[in-house]
């Protein structure tokens, strides 16, 4: 399983804690943020790309939720955790 080294909620970056949602992050929508520079358990919420449906909208969410996501059955945006809850 992904998710990297066990991170603490300060000083580590997503490439350190979560490389394996580098495909999602959206720097220009970011404003030029490079996914390197934001911390792993950072509250902010950021610009997204869906990982199961390249169609949909970026939506937004913190680096700590997208993680958490990463390691659940909650992959994906908002509109696909809606489709499965159908």
């Amino acid at each position: 399983g992904g998710g990297g080294p066990k991170c603490p909620k300060s000083g580590r970056s997503l490439s350190e804690c979560a490389p394996e949602l580098r495909p999602q992050w959206m720097a220009e929508k970011n404003g030029g943020l490079e996914f390197g520079e934001i911390p792993a358990g950072r509250k902010n919420k950021y610009f997204w790309r869906c990982a199961l449906n390249a169609a949909h909208p970026p939506f937004k969410a913190s680096p700590a939720n997208m993680r958490r996501s990463a390691k659940t059955a909650s992959k994906g945006c908002d509109l696909c955790r809606r489709a499965r809850k159908k």
